[in-house]
């Protein structure tokens, strides 16, 4: 099939002898004009018409079409994170393995040098608000739907007072004085700060499972997690390729709601799961 087809488009770009002779009596049978320079244009033009409409062929055929690559992260062996390097492309790196980073889990309560860190009052908090969207927009399977202007909630951790604060994140489109008024008043409590997102929790949590539908990635898979406090999704990887990079570039266009990491695992036998 390919080869017909290229045979074609050679057939196009090349004409036989017998239609360039005809070519030739037509022209020379032509009225001749004072001025010839525009022909030049003209075939310019039209070679340029042949190139334009044989291109969407070729990228039939070949699959490429100059598509953009999703950058991503390079874990070298026991390399510090702060030594590690992103990449746009997959070229001259392949064979190199590194080890990831477990993702380090958030305590409920923690003993820092200013003392113990309270947490409570804030993840009353957060539960309150998941309360407030079961009963506003429903649950499925005991879990809130969650509405569209929401990026995430967190616990800030890191205040002077030693007691943590719940971040809600709220879609940048969608973030209205009102809005914040509205959460306030469902928590009962102002003690709730505010931060803008660019992407809903729906649409991170969107872009996690749409992972498992690609089998180029589901083979080097190593890990994923939604990470709302930096409202983007960690995608966890032992290879990659150019095509895995152009597949992650269609989900994530902007390149700012993946964040990519490879390298090989110190243990193979971890399990992670979706």
């Amino acid at each position: 099939m390919n080869s017909d087809l290229f045979r074609s488009m050679r057939e196009q770009l090349h004409p036989s002898e017998g239609s360039k002779t005809a070519l030739r009596e037509k022209l020379s049978n032509a009225p001749v004009r004072r001025s010839t320079s525009w022909k030049k244009y003209i075939a310019l033009a039209a070679c340029i018409a042949v190139l334009i409409a044989a291109f969407p062929i070729y990228t039939a055929v070949t699959g490429r079409g100059g598509s953009e690559l999703h950058s991503y992260t390079l874990v070298e062996d026991n390399m510090p994170a702060a030594d590690t390097e992103t990449f746009t492309t997959t070229e001259d790196k392949a064979g190199v393995q590194g080890v990831l980073p477990e993702p380090d889990p958030q305590p409920e309560t923690a003993v820092r040098e200013t003392g113990i860190l309270s947490q409570d009052e804030a993840q009353n908090l957060y539960i309150g608000l998941m309360e407030y969207f079961s009963q506003k927009y429903g649950s499925v399977s005991y879990e809130p739907v969650l509405p569209d202007w929401y990026g995430g909630g967190y616990l800030d951790n890191d205040r002077p007072d030693n007691i943590a604060r719940l971040c809600v994140v709220l879609v940048e489109d969608l973030d209205t004085p009102e809005l914040r008024q509205e959460i306030i008043a469902a928590l009962g409590s102002d003690h709730v700060d505010f931060i803008s997102g660019k992407y809903s929790r729906n649409r991170l949590r969107q872009l996690q499972e749409s992972f498992a539908d690609y089998p180029a990635i589901e083979e080097v898979f190593a890990g994923s997690w939604v990470d709302e406090e930096e409202n983007l999704v960690h995608l966890e990887l032992t290879e990659v390729s150019d095509e895995i990079l152009e597949l992650l570039a269609e989900l994530d266009p902007d390149d700012d709601a993946i964040s990519v990491t490879v390298g090989q695992r110190a243990s193979i036998d971890v399990g992670v799961a979706w």
